[in-house]
């Protein structure tokens, strides 16, 4: 899909605050765009005027289970590229004049991938950072091309080919840049 001329990805994370984070990662898995910003709004939302309680109420959960995002109204491509690719819904839910913040619901295909990619167990993020931090150290080990070495190298690239992740993306990159890649393609949303 193209978003400014580029090839990218959509990609799920959480904001340090825990709410849900979107961002658009070239075809290099590196990021290009943050759209949504990291609110509190299920502690801090203000009741809509205008709205029953049952219906504020329902605003509050759906900031608390992140099924709910705020992006940025200065960031008008970003909203109609998400909406495009069927990840918010077309409609704002509600809007923050004095914070410059519309909220937009997720499509119900946006939540099934965010069940399966932000709320899986962060032990398997864990698990495969460490593969591609193993990798960058025995890559320098098996620079003496010890047989052992060389064998764990190959282990390592196998667990990483098993989650189908692309190797080329290890070259050229700094392990820190790797990982954070790796995390990208991991987060990644499958559209269509």
């Amino acid at each position: 899909m193209q978003y400014k001329n580029k090839e990218v990805h959509i990609c799920f994370s959480k904001h340090e605050n825990e709410a849900l984070r979107i961002d658009i990662v070239s075809e290099a898995f590196e990021q290009l765009e943050t759209c949504t910003i990291a609110t509190e709004a299920h502690n801090s939302y203000q009741d809509q005027k205008g709205l029953s309680e049952a219906e504020n109420r329902q605003y509050r959960v759906r900031h608390l289970l992140n099924l709910i995002v705020g992006i940025n109204l200065k960031k008008p491509e970003a909203i109609v590229f998400l909406q495009e690719q069927g990840i918010i819904e077309v409609d704002m839910a509600y809007c923050d004049k004095d914070l410059g913040v519309g909220y937009y619901y997720l499509t119900e295909d946006a939540i099934d991938q965010k069940a399966d990619i932000v709320d899986e167990d962060a032990a398997y993020d864990d698990y495969y950072n460490q593969k591609v931090r193993d990798y960058f150290q025995h890559t320098k080990k098996s620079a003496y091309k010890a047989a052992d070495e060389q064998r764990k190298l190959e282990g390592i690239k196998k667990d990483l080919q098993f989650i189908q992740f692309p190797l080329h993306l290890l070259q050229g990159s700094k392990k820190e840049q790797a990982v954070q890649k790796l995390l990208y393609f991991r987060k990644k949303v499958k559209i269509g």
